[in-house]
């Protein structure tokens, strides 16, 4: 809720208009955001950061949680919120002249599983980003769509559209990236990106309108918001939650593989990818070796892997079934590394079922070209 503060404007230099010169355009009243920072249970969290990004401006909580930070200028922020042992959350705040906004924020505990000091890490890292997404959002005459929500899925980003189709997401760190686009009467669209430092990427994202003659319960279902939809809020989770064990590759790094097989692919995305090949190796008993100078990948002879398509269906037959050229976005998961349980849920297939929250098989998360 924003609430207008109540201010004193001071005026100055009339003695400079009296002598004939142009008045000084009046200052823009300062803006306050302020509110409290709670756990999950309800509970204040106290001395927790509070940051303007742009202005390496800040504050802490108090032992109620409470925060306020004033006298900030106009504009378009992002503001911050972390504390050690829970995941940090950060806000897209409009600082609108002499209003107030308060929000309430709710930080999550990290699971012991993972280690809060290469998770604060990761999010020092996002901090310092150096890169951007400039988008413009179209239908398919090519006029701009405004208010329509584009998310970058597993950022914490969410933003709409303004009048000219346009959206920014700055300062973002290196990384993959999902970026989801949806509106009330329009097929949902998503696009991958893998950023690199400083990189100022540039987009232009269609969404095509759906037939008016459809019922509205249809309509909302098409248009990507079917309440029994989670797909997209658990890969949400999965980037949350991801480890450096983990392999995420979005089309840019797939379509340079043309129509390799997935298991293939792995090998050629190197680094992360080529270990997770050679752990399937060793389980499947073969005996994995370095690759020389300009070899191919070999090819490979697992049995069926245990794959989730789209998010949804679960599927047990050869990662070599699918193609690079097909594929969206591909999610790899060794062994003891898929904490949130949003794949194993899914997997219905013994040979697929999770032991534990940390003993599962190796999880194949495929998301296909043209999926919403």
């Amino acid at each position: 809720m924003r609430r207008p503060l109540v201010a004193l404007v001071i005026a100055v230099a009339t003695a400079r208009g009296a002598a004939g010169q142009n008045p000084a355009p009046p200052a823009l009243l300062p803006a306050t955001i302020a509110g409290v920072v709670r756990d999950s249970t309800g509970a204040p969290i106290a001395d927790a950061e509070v940051v303007v990004r742009e202005l390496t401006q800040g504050t802490r909580t108090n032992a109620r949680g409470e925060f306020t930070l004033r006298d900030i200028a106009p504009g378009a922020y992002q503001v911050w919120f972390r504390r050690l042992g829970y995941r940090s959350v950060d806000y897209n705040w409009e600082a609108r002249p002499d209003q107030r906004t308060e929000v309430t924020v709710v930080l999550h505990a990290i699971p012991r599983t993972l280690d809060p000091v290469v998770v604060r890490a990761e999010e020092d890292r996002r901090l310092k980003g150096t890169s951007s997404i400039l988008g413009l959002v179209i239908d398919s005459a090519g006029t701009a769509v405004d208010e329509a929500e584009v998310q970058l899925v597993g950022a914490n980003r969410v933003g709409v559209t303004r009048p000219n189709g346009g959206f920014l997401f700055r300062p973002l760190p290196v990384g993959q990236y999902l970026i989801r686009v949806r509106k009330l009467g329009y097929a949902p669209t998503n696009m991958t990106l893998n950023l690199v430092d400083h990189d100022d990427r540039e987009v232009i994202i269609k969404l095509r309108a759906l037939p008016v003659k459809l019922d509205a319960m249809t309509i909302a279902a098409r248009s990507g918001y079917a309440p029994d939809d989670h797909a997209l809020e658990d890969l949400d989770k999965r980037l949350r939650w991801q480890s450096f064990k983990t392999v995420v590759a979005g089309r840019d790094r797939l379509e340079p593989l043309g129509t390799m097989g997935l298991d293939q692919a792995l090998v050629g995305l190197g680094g992360a990818g080529a270990i997770a090949v050679a752990e399937r190796m060793m389980q499947a008993k073969q005996v994995p070796r370095l690759l020389g100078p300009g070899e191919p990948a070999p090819r490979t002879s697992f049995g069926d892997d245990c794959i989730l398509l789209d998010g949804k269906t679960q599927l047990h037959q050869p990662l070599r079934s699918f193609s690079a050229a097909q594929v969206e976005m591909l999610e790899v998961y060794p062994p003891g590394t898929e904490v949130t349980g949003t794949v194993s849920d899914k997997m219905r297939d013994p040979a697929c079922r999770a032991q534990s929250l940390l003993e599962h098989p190796p999880y194949y998360v495929i998301w296909l070209r043209g999926s919403r």
